[in-house]
């Protein structure tokens, strides 16, 4: 999840290569959640931080925990 971190995001086939799982499916919930408040982006198989999540991305990051 600290690839949410970086500015380029998580590739979520990447992800599910690595770890089995399928972010987008897995935390369906949490990603509307947080792209209705503006926190998050899912586009081109990536899913990144917006730029007014970056102050508050410990916050984000527990969501996902």
């Amino acid at each position: 999840m600290l690839g949410l971190r970086m500015r380029h995001g998580i590739d979520l086939d990447e992800f599910d290569r690595r770890y089995g799982i399928r972010l987008e499916q897995q935390y369906a919930e949490q990603i509307a959640r947080l792209s209705g408040l503006g926190y998050v982006r899912l586009a081109d198989n990536r899913l990144c931080l917006s730029d007014i999540a970056v102050p508050v991305s410990n916050s984000v990051l527990v969501e996902f925990m």
